[in-house]
This record gives structure tokens, C-alpha cells and sequence, in this order.
């Protein structure tokens, strides 16, 4: 059974944590991605490749390979972080991040979430617990906790964009956010947007025109000045 996490025997026994980009291919039909997944190629390119390779070249003459993977926005402790996502024990969490799903790693004995040392980090939906640069206790095994915003909450306004962990806990023990009560719905809609291009173009364009809307260059200045100056030109 599959696990990207490997142990070197006769090297100290560590435990490393090998990327999956792809299996069972050769030189010849990788050179094909090398500039990135020709148009209308893409169900055939993602045969071979994992979800998140936008290009893969292999070495020529010994020299080794390279292979540009897309990275995923997050927030650790407010702060915007890039991090890349390859695998998941659970469905939905490979869904949302395009990895694969890995059935075997649900049976990884982490726990402990939060304890000093913990060999698993909290990741509430792209916030995480911490990161390699400012969480000494960093683990690469997240814990991914879903939540969504209760009727309370959204009858009050309370619906914003959290980039704090402690916020979302905060939220939560107020009674604002809680667990999903139809995580198998949710992912079958995940599922579905994945692999509707219609859809996907759809809401994409929607989402476009939204924060054009909302958030275009002119507003972004006016805001900006106005919190120089004091003033209230927004």
C-alpha cells in the first residue's frame, strides 16, 4: 500500500518524506511537459503526473531533472505562507489540495496535536499552526480540521476570511464556527468542481468579477490614503 514516507534502514533509520510527481514513465513522454501541459492535453498529462505539476523536464546527460509544482496559499499566525500539498489520508483533504489520496497514512500513529514536540500540525482549512521558520515543533503531518461558520454566526455578520489560528479557536469556542455537519456532501461537490471545466470556468469568472468589484486598484488607494491621512475617503 502507498505511502510517500520512507525509512532508510542503514542510515540512521530517518524518516523522509518522497514526493510522488510520477510513476512509471519515461524520459520520452516527461520531455513532453517540459514547458508546461500543452492545451487539450491535460487529461492525458494528469495520467502520468500528480494533480499540482505544471511542468516537468527530465536531466539530459546526467544532469538531474526539474519539475515546477503549484503551490497553495496559506496563513500561519496571520502571516501569508506558499506550501505544497502531495498527499492526504482523507478524501476531502486530498480534493481540496489536488493530492493524492493516501488511505495508508490514516494509520500513522501521530496524535498529540498541539503538545510540545507533537509529531502532527493543526491545518484548519489553509491556516496553519505553524511553519519550518517560526514553529520550532513543526511537523510536515498535518491534521486537517474543517469548519464552517453556524447560523449564529452568519445571522450576525460574523463571516470574514481568518488567517489566525487562535482567532478560529476563538470563533469556535464562542459558538461561532463548528465541525460540518455534511462533510461527505461537501466533498462530493468538491469532487464535482474538480472535474466540471465548465463549472470551474463558471465560477472562476464569477469569483473574478467579484473581487474586481470589491477590491479593485482604486479602492485599494483610496483605503490606503486614507489611513495615511486619517481621513475617511473610503
Amino acid at each position: 500500500m502507498y505511502s510517500p514516507l520512507v525509512k532508510i534502514l542503514n542510515a540512521g533509520g530517518h524518516v523522509y518524506k518522497a514526493h510522488m510527481v510520477s510513476f512509471d514513465t519515461t524520459a520520452t513522454q516527461l520531455s513532453a511537459y517540459c514547458d508546461g501541459i500543452p492545451a487539450g492535453q491535460e487529461v492525458a498529462a494528469r495520467q502520468m503526473l500528480h494533480d499540482s505539476v505544471v511542468s516537468i523536464c527530465p536531466g539530459d546527460n546526467g544532469e538531474p531533472g526539474v519539475v515546477t509544482l503549484e503551490l497553495t496559499n496559506g496563513f500561519s499566525f496571520g502571516r501569508p505562507v506558499l506550501y505544497v500539498s502531495t498527499d492526504a489520508s482523507a478524501e476531502i483533504a486530498a480534493a481540496l489540495e489536488g493530492a493524492i489520496f493516501v488511505p495508508a497514512m490514516g494509520n500513522i500513529p501521530v496524535g498529540r496535536d498541539d503538545s510540545l514536540f507533537s509529531s502532527i500540525e493543526r491545518g484548519p482549512l489553509n491556516v496553519l499552526g505553524g511553519i519550518p521558520t517560526i514553529a520550532t515543533d513543526y511537523s510536515p503531518l498535518w491534521d486537517l480540521n474543517l469548519g464552517e461558520w453556524t447560523q449564529d454566526a452568519i445571522d450576525n455578520g460574523y463571516r470574514s476570511r481568518l488567517t489566525e489560528e487562535f482567532a478560529i479557536l476563538g470563533m469556535a469556542e464562542r459558538g461561532f464556527i463548528t465541525g460540518p455537519g455534511k462533510t461527505k456532501e461537501m466533498a462530493d461537490r468538491i469532487v464535482e468542481l474538480a472535474t466540471d471545466n465548465k463549472l470551474r470556468a463558471n465560477m472562476g469568472a464569477r469569483g473574478k468579477k467579484r473581487v474586481e468589484k470589491l477590491f479593485s486598484f482604486e479602492k485599494n488607494q483610496k483605503e490606503i490614503l486614507a489611513l495615511l491621512t486619517g481621513s475617511k475617503g473610503y
